[in-house]
């Protein structure tokens, strides 16, 4: 879980949750505004009726609309995700312990990514993308609940941009 979230967060990994070259478009036509979901992970949330399972973990695309980029006209498209939640319950059921006999109190798991998409007008490709994100985690023991005994904080960005004279 943590690894995963680590890989979501510097944009690496397998091709379904890494920084991809393109964003995954809907097979729709799209006016700006427009959004669609892709999955990229699983994490531990909150449900609404209060139970914690391991759910999908989606990035939601916005349609923006044609744009000026270096003097020129492009699609562009952002992407986001958002993650918060507590992951205690859910490690406490993993290893069949209930809430009441753990020590663990709480771990906050939280993610905020963009990523923006710059797509040539006629052809489709990315012209360029730039992503950022940050989050992290911590573990709060019963015994005090208000200092964490372990904590990451996470960030990271990275671009991508098409060289001149490949997307000939």
């Amino acid at each position: 879980m943590i690894e995963e979230l680590q890989r979501l967060a510097m944009f690496v990994g397998d091709l379904n949750s890494s920084l991809d070259f393109a964003p995954k478009l809907p097979f729709d036509e799209v006016v700006p505004g427009d959004t669609w979901e892709r999955t990229v992970s699983y994490q531990p949330q909150k449900m609404k009726s209060g139970k914690t399972v391991n759910q999908r973990l989606d990035y939601t695309f916005t349609f923006d609309g044609v744009k000026q980029w270096k003097g020129i006209d492009i699609h562009q498209i952002t992407a986001t995700l958002n993650l918060d939640t507590d992951a205690a319950p859910w490690l406490n059921e993993l290893y069949g312990v209930s809430d009441r006999e753990s020590d663990l109190a709480k771990m906050p798991l939280t993610m905020d990514a963009k990523i923006i998409f710059r797509l040539d007008m006629k052809t489709g490709l990315t012209l360029s993308a730039f992503a950022e994100s940050k989050g992290g985690w911590e573990v709060f023991l019963k015994l005090d609940v208000q200092k964490s005994v372990a904590v990451q904080k996470i960030k990271g960005r990275t671009s991508l941009k098409l060289k001149k004279g490949t997307a000939e």
